[in-house]
């Protein structure tokens, strides 16, 4: 991705692409701020499942868009690595800034699983008649299928 950024032709370019990412990754956190803030203050809190897959989504959307809101700032600026980039004052961080941003950008990833997993909840209550206790009995299952692969993905990242 760091190619792409340093291939912009403009300084504009970059600048627009910079408040883009900024805007909404911080919209992205401040609604699942508030989800997650509707959670802890109703009646049910963590004891439907529903609530429960809804949690660790918000927390890695959080995750996620605090990485996309940084835009390339963290991407490291070492000359050696991408000398367009830093010619222009595109990027500003280092290897560990780049690699943390990639952890966390890879954590975000784990949003549309537990959003598969929400379609999937909610066929099983609407459509088959599920009940709550039908549902726990998938959810382990829901929470390791959707966890272990993202979380070996941003372990690679990191190295």
């Amino acid at each position: 991705l760091i190619m792409i950024y340093c291939l912009w032709d403009s300084q504009r370019k970059l600048n627009a692409y910079r408040g883009v990412c900024g805007i909404t990754g911080s919209v992205s956190t401040i609604g699942s701020s508030l989800i997650i803030f509707m959670i802890f203050r109703s009646r049910t809190k963590l004891t439907r499942v529903q609530n429960r897959l809804l949690l660790p989504m918000c927390i890695f959307d959080i995750l996620g868009s605090i990485a996309q809101a940084l835009s390339t700032l963290p991407m490291d600026s070492t000359e050696a690595n991408y000398p367009s980039c830093t010619q222009h004052k595109r990027v500003m961080g280092n290897h560990a800034t780049c690699t943390a941003q990639g952890f966390f950008y890879q954590l975000g990833m784990i949003v549309p699983g537990y959003n598969a997993a929400l379609c999937l909840y909610y066929a099983m209550v609407i459509k088959w008649k599920k009940t709550d206790e039908e549902t726990k009995r998938v959810e382990p299952y829901l929470h390791a299928l959707i966890l272990t692969p993202n979380f070996i993905l941003a372990a690679i990242a990191l190295s």
